[in-house]
């Protein structure tokens, strides 16, 4: 928590060390890196909410299609056992508050547009990560969101549903 966003750049390197918590065993983690949209105020537009939907699929369904390749290839390799092998692959996705700090995003449109990519690319598992339950009404508003559009088909009427919502931008908290 102490060397979050520009902190990180300005540490020193004791700080960063002590930030550090060493693995005693190595893990294989596979990262998603997109950049939120910047800079915005007021409502959000149609353009920016297609662009984040957009960003979400995009990345979600990179990370499915490599997870499941990258699976493939293990087996293929003998380097998954058969027991291992034999059960059901899932992608899962660990997440947060995707650019909802610097950039000033609004929690309940980036929760939102993330459980819809999540259903749509098919990943079996999103886990959204906090730090505390402040924002527990957001989660819950987005996931009721959510549910109610599911059954839509075309992504115009998703995203108008969105807009209609009238979700507005945040202030960067400065990280």
């Amino acid at each position: 928590k102490k060397v979050y966003g520009n902190a990180f750049a300005k540490a020193s390197e004791r700080q960063l060390v002590q930030a550090c918590h060493y693995l005693d065993k190595p893990q294989k983690v596979n990262l998603i890196a997109i950049e939120a949209p910047s800079s915005g105020q007021g409502a959000y537009t149609r353009d920016q909410i297609d662009y984040i939907l957009v960003t979400c699929y995009v990345g979600f369904k990179a990370a499915q299609l490599l997870a499941h390749k990258t699976h493939a290839l293990n087996i293929s390799n003998k380097q998954i056992s058969s027991r291992t092998a034999s059960r059901k692959f899932q992608t899962i996705i660990h997440t947060g508050w995707w650019g909802c700090g610097a950039y000033g995003n609004n929690r309940q449109m980036m929760v939102l547009t993330q459980m819809l990519a999540a259903y749509w690319t098919g990943i079996d598992e999103l886990v959204f990560h906090t730090q505390t339950r402040e924002h527990e009404n957001d989660i819950r508003a987005a996931k009721e969101f959510v549910d109610s559009v599911l059954k839509e088909r075309k992504l115009d009427s998703v995203i108008d549903r969105i807009f209609q919502l009238n979700l507005k931008w945040d202030r960067s908290n400065n990280t």
